[in-house]
Parts: structure tokens; sequence; C-alpha cells
């Protein structure tokens, strides 16, 4: 793929250029934006280097670059995702003129070095800012995932990032820093039980209610929902049940998914996911039955997408107006706070969920030692949480 951009402001914008040039794949058709969205600076390259007869730039993608580009972890190298090689690609990009003399080699390097009193600034400030807990041995996170963004924002070093941060009255370098230190590692019907017992319990729980005329809808909400796929997995259980049941109309479900990054939000709503996405826990039969091909990616059909609405939600915040949901997947998300910051998220939740309402957590998460307000439930496939 070959891509010519003509950027609009500072050397900064280079650090997201890989990015840019994936998500064009990726994005909804139309004229790509003249400026990346926030977040498009997680990728790592081995080299950029100035093209001085067409003061362009060349930028040399490593073999197992990850095709799906936001998510840069240093175990996307290693991992079997990224088993089959994508070949080296070269992309030529036009530039100002004023940029025609600059060593962009040195500039646009993996990492920077960070010191402990600078990581110490760091980790609270991101802890303060969005809850994720950051300890020790995190400082390569914050070094691998911040370099990009410190170059982009004109600092020297971290501690000048950090001090820039803080005076920043506009809050934009605070998003920044907070999608740049997220982990947005997600696929289809993660760990599959929770879509199980969705599926046998309490759907069928809620359609008797419904039938009945105890209750109009089903309210559910996917917090922390990344990309999309935990709530487009959640909407086609819906759809599947109600296809072989016949007594649910999917329009009585309402999904709400949301995220502290409008970047995943962004690509969530698109529902376009290229061939890698797609094959990460999406059975076929539900492929061939609510995606379509274009191209290099599969786009969601309208029929899944229009049950899921999106809103950013910083988990730190008020959300006391999502209250009365019936069912609540916070997934994946408590094991990057800190033991305070999970009982106090916990109890909110509790607080927005209906009495005798459901809680899912991740598999490797449990409420044990931090709240009070939930009973444990037990099914063959896995655990749940009940409000109390």
């Amino acid at each position: 793929m070959r891509l010519n951009l003509r950027l609009s402001s500072g050397i900064g914008d280079l650090a997201r250029i890989a990015c840019l040039l994936h998500f064009s794949d990726l994005a909804p058709k139309g004229p790509i934006p003249a400026k990346a969205p926030s977040g498009y600076n997680k990728c790592y390259f081995v080299s950029s280097k100035l093209a001085p007869k067409s003061r362009g730039i060349v930028i040399d993608f490593p073999p197992l670059f990850p095709y799906n580009f936001l998510f840069e972890q240093r175990k996307f190298f290693k991992t079997v995702y990224f088993s089959q090689t994508v070949k080296t690609e070269f992309y030529h990009l036009d530039l100002p003129d004023w940029c025609g003399g600059l060593d962009l080699t040195e500039m646009m390097r993996a990492t920077a070095e960070i010191d402990p009193n600078e990581f110490q600034l760091l980790r609270d400030y991101i802890e303060k800012n969005c809850g994720i807990y950051l300890s020790e041995e995190k400082m390569y996170l914050v070094c691998t995932r911040l370099t990009s963004l410190m170059v982009e924002s004109d600092c020297t070093s971290f501690a000048e990032l950090y001090h820039k941060a803080v005076s920043d009255t506009s809050l934009n370098l605070r998003d920044k820093i907070v999608e740049a230190i997220t982990t947005n590692e997600t696929l289809w019907f993660r760990d599959e039980s929770p879509f199980v017992i969705l599926e046998e319990e309490l759907l069928r729980k809620y359609t008797r209610e419904i039938a009945s005329g105890k209750r109009s809808k089903i309210k559910i909400w996917c917090a922390a929902c990344s990309t999309g796929q935990e709530p487009y997995s959640i909407a086609m259980t819906v759809r599947e049940f109600a296809r072989k049941e016949g007594t649910l109309k999917p329009e009585q479900v309402e999904i709400l998914g949301t995220d502290i990054s409008s970047t995943v939000l962004y690509l969530a709503k698109a529902g376009r996911y290229d061939s890698l996405a797609i094959s990460r826990g999406l059975p076929e039969d539900l492929k061939k039955r609510y995606f379509e091909s274009d191209g290099k990616v599969w786009v969601i059909k309208n029929e899944i997408k229009k049950m899921v609405a999106y809103h950013k939600l910083n988990l730190q915040g008020n959300f006391f107006h999502l209250e009365n949901q019936d069912i609540v997947f916070c997934r994946n998300v408590l094991i990057y706070f800190s033991n305070e910051f999970k009982k106090d998220i916990l109890r909110r939740i509790a607080r927005v969920i209906k009495p005798n309402g459901y809680l899912f957590l991740g598999a490797s998460e449990s409420i044990f030692n931090f709240t009070l307000e939930y009973q444990m439930l037990k099914h063959t496939m896995g655990l749940y949480y009940k409000r109390m």
C-alpha cells in the first residue's frame, strides 16, 4: 500500500504515520483526516529516514509489525498472534519544505531513557488521571509508550513531559498520555463463559420477565469496551438467542460500551476489523452471518452495530447517570488498578446495577477482599456475581 500525506503540523506527527497508513484500511470510507486522531502513536518501527530528492520520509516496518497497530506491547513480537510474517514495506510521504535537512532517525528512536524520579512523577500522574497503577517493573512500559509522545510534545525528557502535562489547561496532553499508556488487548467472546452464562441463564430469566410484564427491556453496560469486540460479542449473543428462541426481540436489549480512549471508541463505532482481529475468537458461522468482506477488512453488519451505543467514560469519574443496569461487564480492567481503587470501583458499580442484577469480571479477577455487595454464583462454565 502506498499513501502520500502532507503533514500540517510538527515533527511529532511522524510518530503516528505508521499507524495512519494501516488505519486507512480500517477507517470508514471517505477522506483520511488531515491529522491523526489522538493515540495513533503506539507502534514500533526499525528506522525512518529522509528521502532528500523527494522531501519525503521512508519508514521501514519491522518483519513482525503488528497489523492491528494500535496495540503496541512487547509480547506482540513473541506470541502466536504474529506468527504470520508481514513483509517489510516502505512508504513514501510528502513533507513540508522546512523538514528538508532534519535527521529524523535519532528523533524517532524506539525509546528514551527514564530515571526513577521521572518514573515516579509519571506513575503518580497516570494513576491520578485514569486509575492505572504501574509497579517499578513497568518502568519499561512508560519508556516504550511515551517516547514518541515526548518527541511530539517537543520535550527533551520525561520530566519535561510531566510538567507540560500538569500545566496544560486544555487537558489534551493528559488525554494523550492516558491513551498511550492504556492496554487495549481484546478479542471476540473472550473466555467464552460469560457469553454462555448470558445466553443460558440471564437472557432466559429476563425474557420470562418481559413476557410476564415485569420489565420492558434489558440494559447491559460494557465498561472498558476497547475496539468493540466485547459489546459486539454481547450483541451477537443476544441476536443468536432471539433467532433460536423467538421470544426476545433484539430491540428490547440496550447495550452501552464505554472506554477512556477516544481512539478505540472511534474504531469500535466504525466496526471494521482486519484479518488478524477478526480471527481472534470469532466463530466462523457468526462471521458469515454478521460480517461482510470489504477488501482487506471485515465490516460488522448494521443489525449488530445498531444494537450498541458508545460513549467516552473515565471510570474514575462519576457514572451514576448509568443507573439501573441489569448486567455489567467490567472484565480484565481491575487488574490494572490499585487495591483501593478496586474497592472504590466495585462499590460504585454496585450503585448502578439494579438489585439482583449481575456483574461479570475477568477470569483472573475477583471481588474477594474488596466488597461484600455481591454474591458469587457458580456456573459449569465459570463464575459471575449477583448484586445483593
